[in-house]
């Protein structure tokens, strides 16, 4: 079968900030629902691996941000209000990490996978 897409997407990937700074990467999963999605058993793979907290929701119509740091680690809150600071990110948006692997800027593929239907 073929590929199955949604309800989710990849709403943008920073692979490859101005400033060289890989805490500055990301990749934001949009929600274009008037839904909000679990994430349970969601993950992100090939290029960077991220496998979603159980839990963890987009808010209907809404967006997060996959980081390449611990964004709820005390020892990461420099990071955390740089990283905010240089994209203008209000503190509602939800940030997720860390995200180990780093794109390598040379077209690698990235994939949103979501749990097959039981």
């Amino acid at each position: 079968s073929g590929p199955r897409i949604g309800p989710l997407v990849i709403g943008e990937i920073m692979y490859n900030p101005p400033s060289g700074s890989n805490h500055l990467e990301f990749v934001e999963i949009a929600n274009p629902t008037a839904a909000p999605v679990d994430l349970t058993h969601w993950q992100i793979a090939d290029g960077i691996s991220f496998a979603f907290p159980t839990g963890a929701v987009v808010a209907a119509t809404g967006a997060l941000v996959v980081v390449s740091f611990d964004p709820g680690a005390a020892s990461n809150s420099a990071l955390l209000a740089s990283f905010r600071s240089v994209y203008g990110l209000s503190a509602a948006l939800p940030l997720f990490g860390p995200c180990p692997g780093v794109p390598d800027n040379g077209g690698e593929e990235i994939r949103l996978l979501r749990p097959d239907e039981p």
